[in-house]
């Protein structure tokens, strides 16, 4: 047995990077090891687990090497803890490391394009990305990323260290397709309407880079050509972005309950997103998994959790982009077909397969 602890900002409901620490900690666990998991702040999404969260480090500063500096303090504190490895996840918590004396694996998810953030998000970016490539990173046991997407961004130094290990996208259980029906029902989609799927953060402001107004520019078009195609939006977000989203025709769903995700997914027909970068995409694999086809820009990691013009359409242009989902939705039996594909595909992202990984990473750095 390996006594395991986690750092990571939070484990909260609608975050990508809480999901991959769950389910990894939670197979670990089943794998016979001890796991505890610290961070700054968490909610009640993650209950009933078989790992423990200590809620100790220190929470986000509006600058980011001031949140540094207090990390570094607030990370003492676990001192008394007897930890044999350390996995750290997010900023600011890999400087923590350097003075800990204990084995560690650092797992980055990536640092999203900088364009459409504030001057002052542009620079704590910046400041990420030189300290962790630059420093940080050189003194981890094992380097680790979740695509090759972000495995080629290393500078050629760090790249040669790198393991990529997938995030599995299996987490859900399937739902009867009654329950299916019974939600559409209640959000307003008739049995013959195509129903188009995004999940994600609804703020534009907050991550510029996830295209939500693109995306419901998008839908304009398409839903200008064909009335039955209706989209509905779901992720973190407020009243002022329910109000935008519904000037446009389209029907939010804020800050929907993990437990009504599974029934979200399978709802749909298509599954579209217009996102400029992602590290992996966690909604797109989880939609492949419920065996949905999607329509998204060929970007970041996309082509590699999805089979272009087999279990998806990955476009290049808005043109094409309303193009392919005004083609699915006339066509039933392109999404039946694609939709088959996809379910297929997800079978390569599996949280069996990523523990796998990291219990013979962390057991091969303590041999």
């Amino acid at each position: 047995m390996v006594k395991i602890g986690f750092l990571t900002q939070r484990m909260r409901s609608g975050f990508g990077v809480d999901v991959v620490v769950h389910n990894v900690a939670e197979g670990l666990v089943n794998k016979g090891h001890e796991v505890i998991v610290y961070c700054c702040e968490s909610d009640e999404t993650y209950k009933d687990i078989s790992y423990e969260i200590k809620r100790v480090l220190a929470p986000p500063e509006k600058y980011f090497p001031v949140w540094e500096i207090n990390s570094i303090h607030t990370f003492r504190k676990l001192k008394d803890d007897s930890n044999d490895l350390f996995i750290c996840e997010t900023f600011p918590y890999y400087s923590s490391l350097l003075l800990s004396h204990k084995p560690c694996i650092m797992l980055d998810h990536g640092l999203p394009n900088i364009a459409g953030f504030s001057l002052l998000t542009k620079l704590n970016i910046k400041y990420i990305t030189l300290t962790q490539n630059y420093i940080y990173f050189n003194f981890a046991n094992k380097l680790c990323t979740i695509s090759n997407f972000l495995k080629k961004q290393y500078p050629y130094h760090l790249r040669k260290r790198v393991q990529v290990i997938y995030n599995g996208v299996n987490h859900y259980p399937e739902v009867n397709n009654s329950r299916s029906i019974e939600f559409r029902d209640k959000i307003g989609v008739a049995k013959d309407d195509i129903l188009l799927l995004y999940v994600g953060r609804l703020t534009p402001e907050g991550q510029p880079y996830k295209g939500v107004i693109e995306l419901v520019n998008i839908y304009d078009h398409v839903k200008s050509k064909n009335e039955k195609v209706r989209l509905l939006m779901v992720g973190l977000g407020n009243e002022d972005d329910v109000r935008f989203l519904r000037r446009h025709g389209v029907i939010p769903y804020i800050n929907a309950p993990v437990e009504e995700m599974p029934i979200i997914f399978s709802s749909c027909d298509v599954y579209v997103t217009a996102t400029r970068w992602e590290g992996f995409n966690l909604p797109l694999g989880e939609a492949q998994y419920f065996g949905k086809p999607a329509v998204a820009y060929e970007i970041g990691a996309h082509p590699e959790i999805v089979e272009n013009e087999k279990s998806a359409f990955l476009v290049s242009s808005k043109a094409d982009f309303i193009k392919f989902i005004s083609l699915l939705a006339q066509n039933e039996n392109l999404r039946m077909e694609m939709g088959a594909n996809a379910k297929r595909n997800a079978k390569k992202f599996t949280w069996e397969k990523s523990v796998r990984e990291y219990e013979k990473t962390i057991l091969k750095i303590l041999k």
